[in-house]
């Protein structure tokens, strides 16, 4: 089991993309720490599956997680297939798990715009 550190690219706009890539159902992601307000955070969830869900967790204490809710759409961010979608909530802390499935390797490419 591993934890799978992110990679943040900046757009032209200046805007943040994080990534954590390849992450299988043994591993867990990095958390990510919000470093100012942001008005739109857009979540892309590629991969394999394997009859898992990757869920979008945050939470303004770094160790009390919780499921993020979507703009528009269902009410908890998760996904079971290829999916994206805005998430409604601004915490401090956001941080992807995964859960159940097997031979699972999803990325998730979240956009962080000002």
């Amino acid at each position: 089991m591993a934890e799978i550190s992110y990679e943040i690219q900046t757009t032209e706009y200046g805007d943040a993309l994080i990534t954590w890539a390849g992450v299988t159902e043994a591993d867990t992601f990095q958390q990510y720490q919000l470093k100012e307000a942001v008005s739109e955070i857009s979540v892309h969830v590629s991969g394999t599956f394997g009859g898992g869900t990757v869920s979008i967790d945050g939470g303004n204490i770094a160790g009390e997680m919780i499921g993020l809710t979507q703009i528009g759409g269902a009410a908890d961010a998760t996904a079971t297939a290829a999916d994206i979608f805005s998430i409604l909530d601004r915490p401090l802390f956001i941080q992807p798990s995964h859960s159940g499935g097997t031979s699972a390797a999803v990325s998730i490419y979240m956009l962080v715009r000002k």
